[in-house]
């Protein structure tokens, strides 16, 4: 009898433990993990000692996990990858400084050589950068959702376990791969001294805004993900890319300017292109992608919702983010009422996107 009362009680305790366990894994799952930089933080200082770095060494440095995640996504190959490491040793190493100081005086023919000489020089402030993240990861999570979360509509304005943060000091940018964020150590020093988690928010904008799902027509997929592209940078630049043309900013991160000053161009290509698909004079196929849409669609997307959002049309762009189609609409409106003579899409086009709407569907849920 004592056995039989114990045995619903057991059972009890354990629903209990793993009704916590299930919790406290809830909480917690989503972090920041350091172990890349940490694990390049060392080899920068074998390297300050004279030592070589050797391939075993610098391909076990890759496959961290943060490291992995973003040689994916760049995709640039092995011997990129293998010139980085030599670029690593005539940085760092003491007896290659007479080379270091000749390569530095050409920074477009040695880039990577400047790129990671500005991690040499700046060291100090990054560990420091490091540590300060670490040292409250909550806050910087926090910080990343808050601008995230201005820059989406309501019902996307959720937080999420399945998606990690990785700290690295691979090249100067951040990605998102694999639901996954992957930040430069260099680029989240410089962003966040402007607005604190700005740049990873801009990442998360791309896990959480979950992009339409379309019945797609043959003749349709490279102009379809052409218009995805530009509305999945052009939304998130707008927490960030304007900090990059303050003061004070890394020449190599200075690309905000560049954007609006290329978009106006870009644009009007495209607007070429659609009235030639109106009117079947003209096709696209996958690889003309990046004339129409360069940088990932930074260009011109940047540029559209600059205007969009100085002639107030920031609830539109919110409401706007799943919907490319909306979204060229509503550039439409902006740069008709635009002082500043912002290019205007031509009436053929806006009538071939709203066919192009009506022959891809959405796929139903």
């Amino acid at each position: 009898m004592r056995i039989s009362n114990q045995i619903p009680f057991l059972k009890f305790q354990n629903c209990l433990a793993l009704l916590l366990l299930l919790t406290f894994q809830g909480v917690t799952a989503q972090t920041i993990d350091d172990a890349a930089l940490v694990a390049y933080f060392k080899i920068t200082d074998n390297l300050r000692q004279g030592n070589k770095l050797d391939s075993l060494t610098w391909q076990s440095f890759l496959n961290i996990e943060g490291n992995r995640l973003y040689l994916k996504n760049q995709n640039a190959g092995d011997k990129y990858w293998q010139r980085y490491r030599k670029y690593m040793e005539i940085v760092y190493r003491p007896q290659n400084d007479s080379l270091l100081q000749v390569q530095l005086q050409n920074p477009e023919k040695y880039w990577l050589t400047y790129m990671i000489n500005q991690y040499k020089k700046h060291e100090p402030a990054l560990r420091q950068h490091q540590q300060a993240i670490m040292a409250n990861k909550a806050r910087y999570l926090d910080s990343a959702y808050h601008h995230c979360h201005e820059w989406l509509p309501a019902k996307l304005r959720k937080r999420t376990n399945d998606c990690q943060f990785y700290l690295t000091a691979l090249n100067n940018d951040a990605v998102a791969e694999e639901s996954a964020i992957i930040l430069t150590i260099w680029s989240a020093y410089h962003f966040d001294k402007e607005a604190y988690g700005a740049l990873a928010g801009h990442e998360l904008h791309h896990v959480l805004r979950k992009p339409r799902q379309y019945k797609l027509h043959p003749a349709d997929t490279a102009i379809m993900q052409v218009l995805e592209l530009i509305i999945s940078v052009g939304v998130p630049d707008l927490m960030d890319k304007k900090l990059t043309m303050r003061p004070g900013f890394p020449d190599e991160l200075k690309f905000g300017e560049f954007m609006l000053e290329s978009g106006r161009q870009t644009l009007a290509q495209l607007d070429t292109l659609l009235m030639g698909l109106a009117v079947n004079q003209r096709t696209i196929t996958l690889d003309d992608i990046n004339t129409f849409a360069p940088m990932s669609g930074h260009i011109p997307g940047f540029y559209m919702t600059d205007i969009m959002l100085r002639n107030g049309f920031k609830k539109e762009i919110i409401n706007s983010a799943q919907n490319p189609f909306r979204f060229f609409n509503t550039y439409y409106k902006a740069a008709q009422q635009d002082s500043q003579q912002s290019y205007i899409l031509s009436d053929k086009s806006i009538k071939y996107l709203k066919m192009l709407e009506k022959r891809n569907p959405l796929l139903k849920k």
